[in-house]
């Protein structure tokens, strides 16, 4: 092979020249697709040869103008190499090796041979490789001139892939380098592609009150950038439910739950008995750990994200809790929501420092004491009135005829309180006489 590339360097046409440097690669594939299925086929052999070649085509003394049409070809060619016992994959990566002290004068050869060997790992499910690989094109120099939407969908594929061999922070990193060219981009397909990626980044990541809003925006048939089949909007919106459950209970949570639950499509799902739930401040039991589980299946639904969800459920239960009780013992909450009193003591001393719950913790006596406004409300109660108020804006009923006929209630409600406190007390008088 030596010897037959240095011959070529005596024709001085160069046109010639080429012609002959592209009829040794041609006669160098067709003979590994001719040997590839012979047992005496010795793959190292010709690997070597190729790699002599594209030495030998690099080196300074050959020209550019022989060097980088011969080196198109080769990126052509290459996809006609046989896969069988990594042969191409190989001969490609050889290849960038041989082309990368040169990046400035071959930076487009680089830059296809890095996709097609991208390709290879890809096919065989080796992320980590495949996003490595991609990472090595020069997407940053100014000497290929690289267009944005190029460095949009490069940068997006390489956050999937580091997502998908799960470097959750590799990904968020170049995720948000694309996210600079998301703006100026006017392809659909890929701003779709970076909304869904960056969505599951923040899943991955369990911020699941920014992934929620992400989800349903790529559930929305109105959205421009949402998926493109019904089933997959069915599987975001439910995704949306899902964060929104594993999201840290309040006020924030509960303008999404509203969000979600006045969507007529969430009627239609799985997840629908425990969005009501959520929205109408039921306790969570283990059916609906159930259906999260269930939900959650194709994404993995590793212990730490069910272990997100029964802590979100425990606050969730006590915010509902408070809407019944005034003040209750520990072990009387823990028996309602089903969790022990020390869970329960750190979660609600949790909540009252992050201000999602208005409390005060008895530790001598053992009670959680939740505070009330002088409206009768407190944080929770709040929230469900912000609830009635929506119930009311959709019904068209007036607001202010409802807010007197709760006040009417409520007052009720004590006077009915006093009276039973009266019985008991006149009760309490009476067995000691009946004991006498």
């Amino acid at each position: 092979m030596e010897t037959e590339l240095a011959g070529l360097d005596s024709i001085s046409n160069q046109a010639e020249r080429l012609a002959k440097y592209i009829e040794v690669l041609d006669r160098l594939v067709e003979e590994s697709n001719s040997n590839a299925l012979d047992a005496s086929f010795r793959p190292d052999a010709i690997i070597q040869r190729f790699d002599i070649l594209l030495r030998h085509t690099c080196d300074e003394n050959v020209a550019l103008v022989i060097s980088r049409p011969l080196l198109s070809h080769f990126a052509q060619s290459v996809t006609q190499l046989p896969t069988t016992d990594q042969f191409r994959e190989q001969v490609l990566a050889n290849a960038m090796n041989v082309l990368e002290p040169r990046l400035v004068s071959y930076e487009e050869h680089f830059s296809l041979l890095s996709k097609e060997l991208a390709i290879l790992y890809r096919s065989g499910c080796r992320w980590l490789e495949a996003a490595r690989t991609l990472c090595r094109i020069p997407l940053e120099s100014t000497v290929g001139g690289i267009s944005e939407l190029e460095k949009l969908q490069t940068y997006t594929e390489i956050a999937e892939l580091f997502l998908k061999a799960m470097d959750v922070s590799q990904a968020e990193t170049y995720v948000s380098r694309a996210a600079g060219f998301v703006g100026s981009c006017d392809q659909l397909h890929l701003k779709l592609q970076y909304e869904q990626c960056y969505a599951n980044i923040l899943y991955a990541k369990h911020k699941f009150m920014e992934a929620c809003p992400r989800f349903y925006s790529l559930s929305n048939p109105e959205n421009p950038v949402s998926l493109p089949s019904d089933n997959s909007r069915v599987q975001a919106l439910e995704l949306a439910v899902i964060c929104a459950a594993l999201s840290p209970a309040g006020p924030q949570r509960f303008n999404i739950l509203r969000l979600l639950h006045r969507d007529s499509r969430t009627e239609q799902l799985n997840t629908l008995p425990l969005l009501d739930a959520l929205y109408f401040s039921r306790l969570l039991r283990k059916e609906h750990l159930a259906v999260v589980s269930q939900t959650l299946l194709e994404k993995h639904a590793t212990e730490a994200v069910l272990g997100i969800f029964k802590q979100a459920a425990l606050e969730h239960n006590i915010l509902a809790v408070s809407s019944l009780y005034i003040n209750i013992f520990f072990e009387d909450l823990g028996f309602v929501v089903g969790a022990s009193p020390d869970d329960i003591e750190k979660t609600a001393a949790k909540m009252i420092f992050e201000n999602r719950m208005n409390a005060e913790i008895d530790q001598v006596a053992g009670t959680l004491e939740f505070l009330h406004s002088t409206s009768g409300t407190s944080v929770e109660a709040d929230v469900g009135a912000a609830e009635t108020s929506a119930s009311q804006e959709e019904s068209g009923t007036d607001v202010s005829k409802i807010s007197a006929d709760t006040s009417k209630t409520a007052s009720d409600l004590i006077a009915w309180d006093t009276r039973i406190v009266s019985v008991c007390s006149v009760l309490d008088k009476c067995v000691p006489r009946i004991v006498q």
